[in-house]
């Protein structure tokens, strides 16, 4: 919480921008701890392909409308803290064992 950078959503973009990938990955720190400027991000983002990091698990997710709203607008999501006593090197994307990969079908699914 006390490192790192601070960097507005227009930056972020002007980055991203900059790389030229449609493909595009939001991890930690948690991105949901900045749910408002998350949201701004991933609309803004809309025709990419957006994999989400979180600690959370989407059930915690749920009852949150703005985090309703940035579900279903990506298209992957790794939700679970990382533990590192269940990290695992032969996993594709994921640290730990605990976490789990949910598909743009799942998440649908999960938001019904």
């Amino acid at each position: 919480m006390d490192g790192g950078a601070d960097y507005t959503v227009r930056q972020v973009l002007e980055q991203i921008e900059g790389i030229g990938s449609r493909r595009i990955t939001i991890s930690g720190g948690e991105p949901f701890l900045q749910r408002t400027a998350l949201a701004e991000l991933v609309h803004a983002l809309a025709g990419c392909d957006i994999y989400l990091f979180t600690g959370y698990r989407i059930e915690q997710l749920l009852d949150d409308a703005q985090a309703r709203q940035i579900l279903s607008q990506i298209d992957g999501l790794v939700d679970g803290r990382y533990i590192k006593t269940l990290h695992d090197s032969s996993l594709s994307i994921r640290g730990s064992t605990n976490q789990r990969i949910l598909t743009r079908e799942q998440l649908q699914t999960f938001l019904g």
